[in-house]
């Protein structure tokens, strides 16, 4: 099976010290299975405080394993006390989880949205506005000189009230 493996490790180590776990958890890995893809350990800012820590450095791997080695893994980990937090999950082939590219999707003419007509434009045309969003068809019947002469008949009529 192919699995992941990130950890945080305390920032607490320096960058030696790191190096050389690295190495020790890169030797465990590989006597459990084939190790596919190591990255560096980087120093990362944590989004929230982890055993009272804002940093911490972080090891990714991803390699093959018995699923039967990998409890005393797991128990390594555990016990480590330069650990802070540790993932280990099942994950696939990267050429399966391709996500497809959008520009080789075509989509129907039929589902294209019409183009919609900004406000400036239809005051300019005069024309009715028209929006569709997702078959919900909203028509506005008013056209801008009946908004305005309707204005202008509210303003200009007396009013009953007096204030």
């Amino acid at each position: 099976m192919l699995y992941e493996l990130t950890c945080l490790i305390s920032p607490d180590l320096n960058e030696n010290e790191v190096a050389e776990f690295a190495e020790k958890l890169l030797k465990l890995l590989s006597e459990s299975g084939k190790i596919i893809k190591t990255e560096n350990p980087k120093k990362i800012r944590l989004s929230y405080k982890i055993e009272k820590q804002t940093n911490a450095f972080m090891l990714s791997f991803i390699f093959e394993a018995d699923p039967d080695k990998l409890a005393s893994l797991k128990v390594n980990l555990d016990k480590d006390k330069s650990v802070i937090r540790f993932l280990l999950i099942k994950t696939k082939i990267e050429e399966e989880r391709k996500i497809p590219d959008k520009r080789e999707q075509k989509t129907p003419e039929s589902a294209k949205p019409e183009k919609i007509k900004t406000t400036r434009q239809a005051k300019d045309d005069k024309k009715e506005i028209k929006i569709d969003k997702k078959s919900k068809k909203v028509e506005d019947k008013a056209t801008m000189e009946k908004i305005e002469e309707d204005l202008d008949k509210i303003l200009d009529s007396p009013s009953d009230e007096k204030l």
